[in-house]
């Protein structure tokens, strides 16, 4: 029998070592922590020697990192090539200094012409033309008037990164079907003297990016002699948007931090880690997880699942933490896939955590790593303490975290472990099938900004927190507590719906929404942009 729990803070949860591990992992070194970046090296092994302090064991492949093969947008090829001249003088380009050829772009394309830039009233046909990389809705038009490539000059945003990165979210639709490249500004001045007769004659070839993406994975052995041989795992992803490069809802080429997602969630996980270690009182042996590829289809969490079937047969249950950083009163503390064990629903009841409330959400949700273990039928809960303006923008920084909130989180994550992990028999599945997300093969390809209310069931539809500011949302007239109940002729009864609804949506074209306001229903016009947007 689960009794009450009463309890403040955690005296065994250090909250300053949750805090300096979020301030760290959310720092300008880290990049943004994109899977594959220069970022996801730093930050994974700041995890790893963050584990080996702890005293964990590695538990990876690789002492503690468990790498896994990916594909993330494209890279350059062998055959790209840049050079301008005119008939006095030759300036070329050299790659990832000066150029680069933009995702989207014509691959293995050489193309001679003649170069023009827009606004100089000149004649666009059969020439490359050059404009600043912020005024990127003119491609098609120009296009359509004769133009055969286009030459982006500077970066999007001010402040942000002079060149691109190849990845899709900055770079031009493939149907665009012209070779496209990116130069510096710096680059772009050294050639003014050229500009009279200017020609530019270039090569863009972009290839599919794979590479060797890596998990990482500690172990602390359990101390019951029978129970050391089953398992807990204890898992939050580290990845995040890099400079914007896939899922932001800014569009900004700027470094997306990812305080709350998910430097928050991979920070309890250390910070638990850390408290358990020091304890040495649990029975079970715990698997800490850290995932990469989680914002492109939770590829980290499926990669272990696909190839630990062995250690999955032992698995007790799996604890998700996502984004965990941003405790309100109103919102609380949501804990997803609460039916996939039957002493769940009763252990979240008993817990009396002052200052936190505790929303249980009987569905599982596929849009966290937890959907990974679910689907291998692996009892599962997933904390979330909701969505925000600042998600998926590069206005997610330290400075908008709840630290305290974090430890209260933490409070309630650590004491339901320890009372899992007293139970003597193991935890039987009763979950139902996973509900859509996380699939890379649905990408959703337009911005609305909806901001959902993740704890919130409500029969009628799915209620919102607000808009993002200056989105689609926003303008379409949507409010904070409006309730969503269909997008396009779509019922919207919960976040999957409109996951689902969203992945059919085409940016640039209007749709009806509906939505209740108080007593009244209203029909809405909106108009969702290009993710880029």
């Amino acid at each position: 029998m689960i009794g009450f729990i009463v309890a403040a803070l955690d005296p065994g949860i250090d909250v300053s070592l949750a805090e300096r591990h979020i301030r760290a992992l959310a720092s300008r070194e880290m990049e943004g922590r994109m899977t594959l970046s220069r970022g996801m090296v730093r930050s994974s092994q700041y995890i790893a020697s963050a584990m080996e302090r702890s005293g964990l064991r590695p538990g990876g492949k690789d002492g503690f990192f468990d790498p896994f093969t990916v594909t993330v947008g494209q890279r350059p090829g062998e055959l790209n090539t840049a050079r301008f001249w005119n008939g006095e003088a030759s300036l070329p380009l050299q790659l990832g200094r000066d150029y680069m050829p933009v995702y989207g772009s014509k691959t293995q394309t050489l193309l001679t012409a003649p170069v023009v830039w827009l606004g100089a009233g000149e004649n666009v046909v059969g020439k490359w033309v050059a404009i600043p990389r912020s005024a990127t809705e003119d491609l098609l038009r120009l296009k359509g008037q004769g133009a055969i490539g286009f030459i982006l000059v500077g970066p999007q945003n001010p402040g942000g990164l002079e060149l691109p990165i190849p990845t899709r979210t900055q770079g031009v639709p493939a149907s665009l079907g012209v070779p496209v490249i990116a130069i510096t500004s710096a680059a772009w001045n050294r050639i003014e003297s050229l500009k009279n007769g200017l020609m530019l004659r270039a090569c863009t070839d972009l290839q599919p990016n794979e590479g060797t993406a890596r998990n990482v994975i500690g172990v602390l052995p359990g101390n019951d002699r029978k129970l050391r041989q089953e398992f807990i795992i204890i898992g939050a992803h580290y990845d995040h948007l890099g400079y914007g490069e896939t899922g932001s809802r800014s569009g900004h080429a700027l470094p997306h931090f990812g305080a709350d997602d998910n430097a928050s969630g991979t920070a309890g996980m250390l910070a638990l880690a850390d408290a358990f270690a020091k304890a040495r009182s649990n029975r079970r042996t715990i698997i800490f997880q850290a995932y990469s590829g989680e914002e492109l289809g939770l590829l980290g969490s499926r990669a272990w699942v696909a190839t630990n079937a062995n250690t999955l047969a032992k698995t007790d249950f799996m604890v998700n933490m996502d984004m965990i950083g941003r405790l309100r009163e109103a919102e609380g503390l949501t804990v997803f896939s609460a039916d996939t064990a039957s002493p769940f629903a009763q252990l979240l009841a008993s817990l009396r955590i002052p200052g936190l409330d505790i929303k249980p959400v009987f569905s599982t949700p596929g849009n966290s790593d937890h959907a990974s273990f679910v689907a291998a039928k692996v009892p599962a809960l997933f904390f979330n303490t909701g969505l925000h303006a600042e998600y998926h923008t590069e206005a997610d920084t330290s400075g908008t975290i709840n630290f305290k909130g974090v430890g209260l989180v933490l409070t309630c994550v650590k004491q339901i472990i320890e009372q899992l992990d007293a139970m003597d028999a193991r935890l039987e599945f009763t979950g139902k099938p996973v509900q859509g997300g996380g699939d890379p093969g649905t990408t959703r390809r337009v911005r609305v900004g909806f901001i959902p209310d993740m704890g919130a069931e409500d029969p009628r539809g799915l209620r919102l927190t607000g808009a993002t500011p200056g989105s689609p949302a926003e303008l379409a007239g949507l409010k904070p507590g409006d309730i969503l109940v269909s997008f396009d002729g779509k019922p919207i009864r919960d976040i999957n719906d409109l996951q689902e609804a969203l992945v059919a949506a085409t940016a640039g074209f209007t749709v009806k929404i509906r939505v209740i306001r108080g007593a009244d229903t209203l029909e809405l016009d909106i108009t969702p942009t290009a993710p880029q947007s």
